[in-house]
């Protein structure tokens, strides 16, 4: 592999043979511990690097580049990667397919840690990074018992922390056999001690197709809650499978589009801009995503009609359509089933 693993040198993989070497490597049980990896194009990963025993924990840089899945099975995890420990993974986009008949599927992820140590057990502790990535990845699995399944991570085990900032999940989660349950979360479990912290992210899975055992919530499943600040999710098929964090920093959008001649004038600028999946926080005002602007019920925008200025309030009320009490060519309206705007 070109490079040399530094900060300013760091290991170059530009192809689907050198990723299937550096796998092949990280499944053997070299860590590459404090190591720097960067992808310089765009690939199609058939095999996983690592497995729930096996983590990798160095820092991967996707470049900005697209990884597209086409794995199966793996064992009990199955993911870009099978685990990961006190490591960095960011700046890449993923699409594909995840199939397995095992407990772990994820997009970036199957474990976070995973290394056990025995008699007596110690929770080994560490945080692990997962910064400006996309996935619309369809991920099935026809395990018959609990699963894991997670948009972005499968499980985070006792005394680890994940750290998730600036990420999406557009994708898919389906379990495939009648008993299979839990998880379908963005983080699918969280063990006892564990933390699954979530800034600036977006939950838009084109659907959740799962039987569940319990309450299981949109963000983090699992034994401990998330920590959330400014994550937004909106609507998709089979939504009423999960739960709404009870969070202030997790809030329900819909899609605002400004009508003929009008434009939205947004009185924050953007606070926090993540260039994969094209997210933009406009403080916690509104978001956007791949080019679509979202509001939440109570968020105020500005509304530039004919050049005069006008303020409305997104809210959720019981029927559909666009500004109560309008019907003029420059009303705007707001995506969902459920959420007029009222000024």
């Amino acid at each position: 592999t070109d490079g040399s693993g530094n900060e300013d040198d760091p290991y170059l993989i530009g192809s689907d043979e050198k990723w299937n070497s550096f796998a092949a490597a990280v499944s053997g049980g070299e860590a590459y511990e404090g190591k720097f990896f960067l992808l310089t194009s765009d690939i199609t990963v058939n095999t996983m690097a690592g497995s729930e025993n096996m983590p990798f924990k160095g820092i991967f840089d996707g470049g900005g580049h697209t990884i597209t899945l086409n794995l199966s099975n793996g064992g009990n995890t199955t993911s870009l990667f099978g685990c990961l420990f006190n490591a960095t993974v960011k700046n890449i986009r993923l699409t594909g397919t995840i199939t397995t008949n095992n407990m772990r599927p994820a997009s970036v992820a199957g474990f976070v840690d995973g290394t056990w140590n025995s008699n007596p057990y110690v929770a080994p502790s560490g945080q692990t990074h997962i910064i400006n990535c996309y996935s619309d990845v369809a991920i099935s699995s026809s395990y018959n018992n609990d699963i894991d399944a997670g948009g972005i991570v499968g499980a985070v085990d006792k005394g680890e922390t994940v750290v998730i900032e600036g990420c999406s999940f557009t994708g898919s989660i389906t379990y495939t056999d009648a008993n299979g349950y839990e998880g379908g979360s963005f983080v699918g479990w969280t063990r006892d001690d564990s933390q699954a912290i979530i800034t600036n992210c977006f939950f838009a899975p084109s659907t959740i197709s799962i039987t569940k055992k319990n309450d299981f919530y949109l963000f983090v499943g699992g034994n401990v809650r998330g920590t959330f600040t400014n994550c937004y999710y909106k609507d998709f098929e089979n939504m009423e499978t999960l739960v709404q964090e009870s969070s202030p920093n997790v809030k329900h959008v819909h899609s605002v589009t400004a009508g003929e001649n009008t434009t939205f004038v947004i009185n924050e600028t953007v606070t926090n801009g993540y260039s994969v999946p094209h997210l933009e926080y406009y403080g916690n005002v509104a978001v956007s995503h791949e080019g679509t602007l979202y509001a939440a019920n109570g968020d105020v925008l500005g509304l530039n009609i004919d050049y005069d200025n006008t303020v409305f309030t997104a809210t959720a009320e019981t029927t559909s359509g666009s500004i109560i009490g309008s019907s003029n060519p420059y009303t705007p309206t707001i995506g969902g089933n459920n959420a007029p705007l009222n000024t």
